[in-house]
């Protein structure tokens, strides 16, 4: 399958398994960070609106990730899929007459 997918979907996959993880374990405990001391932020009232933020980060990301995977599967089916297409197609439905 890694050949199929090309590089930026495979950092996509990981991306999404991360967020997914991390969405995961805090709905399990219920434990959100009261502050983000990288950043200086203190969310101790707003805490849902982080859970939210993540869960649309992650719904983003699947979404690139559905959309660029779709892009390398027509990619590395294209030959396969033209000749299915074109399997009953007679040169007067193209427009070609001998």
């Amino acid at each position: 399958m890694n050949k199929i997918l090309s590089e930026k979907t495979l950092k996509l996959k990981t991306k999404i398994f991360i967020f997914s993880l991390i969405s995961l374990f805090i709905g399990l405990t219920h434990s959100l960070p009261k502050n983000i001391v990288l950043l200086g932020l203190k969310i101790e009232e707003n805490q849902h609106l982080i859970g939210w933020f993540l869960f649309w980060i992650t719904v983003t990301i699947s979404i690139n990730f559905i959309i660029y995977s779709l892009i390398d599967l027509s990619k590395y089916f294209k030959n396969s899929i033209i000749k299915i297409l074109s399997k009953n197609l007679q040169s007067e439905t193209i427009g070609l007459t001998l």
